[in-house]
């Protein structure tokens, strides 16, 4: 398995251009349908604009850099036979590479589409040529594409980690606590709380462990390793389906590698087993 756990260095969002600056033979567009990445019959993911000649399209997006050439992406509002819509995660595990472009791709489009007319007096926006960003002709409103920040925490207690299942997961996986960083707070406040709203546990030793951008729908998670320093587990049943202390030789099944979930854990597993 092959992966990057930062974003490709082939692939960059500099240089800006226009979005209708594509090359039509050239340019490698991703298409999506609704939250889905469409591929062709043969797995390719990137498409040339005569490929989905007859579609009914959104306008093309610039997403970035790709080795040298400018990369694209498109909303498509019907399929032909030749094309098929595959989740974005169906990436995360054998083709990290993929899953960051395309997630890029993805948000964008997001906000294109939720932008299209002006929060602040209701005309229709446009879109700007030397920036992502949706303008306003009439009140010169402005809307960037914006990330969620979020939280995501390791906590260790002697040779045991917290782990737990969420209702809403697409999996029997267990994984670390996480939460969404609330107005006025910090990233480490942010950890602190939801520890303790979700878990009734006090933390020490907090530490900044690493990010990662995650599409679903448009976060920005910040790692963190902490401690257990005091208190009785007590799962909130409305976050929670399941909580527990783990010992790191037995663990249940849980995030791999390729999610900065699965990476927390397989850093506090070495951290504890360096003090063996």
């Amino acid at each position: 398995m092959s992966y990057k756990l930062e974003s490709p260095h082939s692939f960059r969002e500099s240089q800006f251009e226009p979005h209708d600056s594509y090359d039509q033979n050239r340019s490698p567009i991703m298409a999506f349908y609704g939250n889905q990445l469409v591929i062709s019959q043969s797995g390719n993911f990137y498409h040339k604009f005569m490929d989905l000649d007859g579609l009914s399209t959104g306008e093309t997006l610039f997403v970035g850099k790709l080795d040298g050439q400018s990369c694209f992406a498109i909303e498509l509002f019907d399929l032909q036979e030749h094309l098929k819509p595959v989740p974005l995660r169906n990436y995360l595990n054998d083709d990290y590479e993929t899953f960051s472009r395309a997630s890029r791709g993805l948000q964008l489009i997001d906000w294109d589409r939720n932008h299209r007319f002006c929060g602040a007096c209701g005309a229709q926006t446009e879109r700007g040529k030397t920036e992502w960003v949706r303008f306003c002709p009439e009140c010169d409103h402005r809307v960037y594409p914006r990330l969620s920040p979020s939280v995501i925490m390791a906590i260790r207690k002697g040779d045991s980690i917290l782990l737990a299942q969420r209702p809403q997961a697409t999996s029997d996986y267990y994984t670390v606590l996480a939460g969404f960083v609330e107005p006025g707070e910090s990233a480490e406040h942010a950890v602190r709380r939801e520890v303790w709203e979700e878990a009734k546990l006090e933390i020490t030793n907090l530490r900044y462990f690493e990010s990662q951008p995650w599409p679903f729908p448009g976060q920005l998670l910040f790692g963190f390793l902490a401690d257990y320093q005091s208190g009785k587990l007590v799962p909130d049943e409305s976050e929670l389906l399941n909580a527990g202390w783990f010992d790191y030789r037995n663990l249940p099944e849980h995030p791999r590698m390729n999610t900065i979930a699965g990476r927390l854990i397989a850093q506090t597993v070495a951290e504890i087993e360096a003090e063996k």
